[in-house]
């Protein structure tokens, strides 16, 4: 071919053909040029494959450490559950002498109690590192995990994380003035001393409110948000590995059976409230209804006959559940009666409570 080429520009000289001998130049110049490009484009397209096909390779993984980031949650919301009925019952004066002797697991001796929440974000941070050549779909996820582990919301959760850790400790260490606080950490009953001072400390009313305005309402707010904010993004991934065929977890998190939920179903009506903001008559105006749709248990919320709110649950146990939608945190139990059958369904969240009766 270069030498078919150099023939022809040696005719062109030779016979003094100097324009059409430009011309010629040009055109194999532009040869030259298209060659270089398309030879540029095709290695463009083999890195952007490349780059497509590692994202997918990340995702993988991410998608590993977002199973560990919601299980770590789950086991932090479930874990300060219990401690959310407790601390109102001594806010409130509830506590009585026979809680206390009657405490066989030492509940009232865990407040305060803390969590170490670990954020894994080593596979995310792998993202960082692929180039150019994602797709539209590939984009997209990507800027969802940018926003997931953006630093404002890990910074956030951190910090809510240092001050129930600063609590506890200065809470401890003040216990450690008592000589009760000794015989409490070797796991012995109750002593008269210590039970005195959970009846008649004020000081210690005053460690239960620190405790639940830090750790149950504000650090625990931001690890039910940040529960659902992962849940939202696995699913999104798990869909996507299903559809481009790629191997990765057996099946799809937090799946359950609707069968072992059915008791759920009903319609509720709040008929008290011990604290909060909101009157009688105000939440006398609200309805509950939990379905079944489509393998699902949806929670909607009615107020003056109108839905205004509607949400897909995740059952954790037969007792109780929270809700998927972000922003709808707090806790819900199902209330039963002595026959155990299903009679109502309470709410708290921080030091608000409500109840509410099954009338269907």
């Amino acid at each position: 071919m270069l030498h078919f080429f150099r023939k022809i520009r040696r005719d062109l000289i030779a016979n003094s053909q100097f324009f059409k001998y430009f011309k010629y130049a040009i055109g194999e110049i532009i040869l030259v040029v298209l060659g270089i490009l398309i030879a540029l484009q095709i290695n463009n397209w083999n890195e952007e494959r490349k780059n497509s096909e590692l994202f997918d390779a990340r995702l993988v993984e991410i998608e590993k450490e977002l199973i560990f980031n919601i299980n770590n949650a789950k086991d932090c919301i479930d874990y300060f559950h219990p401690f959310d009925s407790i601390t109102t019952i001594i806010l409130f004066d509830g506590l009585k002498k026979e809680h206390l002797e009657s405490d066989s697991s030492y509940m009232y001796r865990q407040i305060p109690n803390t969590w170490y929440f670990e954020v894994q974000d080593q596979a995310f941070k792998k993202l960082h590192e692929i180039g150019n050549g994602l797709t539209s779909k590939q984009d997209s996820l990507y800027q969802n995990l940018v926003s997931l582990y953006g630093q404002d919301a890990i910074y956030g959760t951190e910090e809510r994380e240092k001050n129930q850790l600063n609590r506890y400790h200065k809470i401890i260490d003040s216990y450690e003035d008592y000589e009760w606080y000794l015989n409490s950490t070797l796991g012995k009953p109750y002593s008269k001393e210590e039970i005195n001072y959970y009846l008649n400390n004020s000081k210690y009313k005053i460690d239960v409110a620190q405790y639940a305005r830090i750790t149950l309402v504000a650090f625990n707010f931001d690890i039910q948000t940040w529960e659902k904010r992962l849940l939202k993004n696995y699913k999104t991934i798990y869909d996507y590995l299903e559809e481009r065929n790629i191997q990765h977890s057996d099946s799809l998190l937090f799946e359950y059976d609707p069968a072992q939920f059915k008791h759920y179903i009903g319609v509720f009506k709040p008929f008290d409230e011990s604290s909060g903001n909101w009157s009688p008559k105000k939440l006398s105006e609200y309805m509950y209804e939990i379905e079944l749709i489509e393998n699902k248990y949806i929670w909607s919320r009615y107020f003056q006959g109108k839905k205004t709110n509607t949400s897909e649950i995740i059952p954790i146990s037969k007792y109780y559940f929270r809700l998927k939608k972000i922003g709808e945190n707090g806790y819900r139990n199902i209330i039963f009666d002595e026959n155990n059958k299903v009679s109502g369904m309470s709410f708290s969240v921080g030091i608000f409570r409500s109840k509410s009766k099954k009338i269907e």
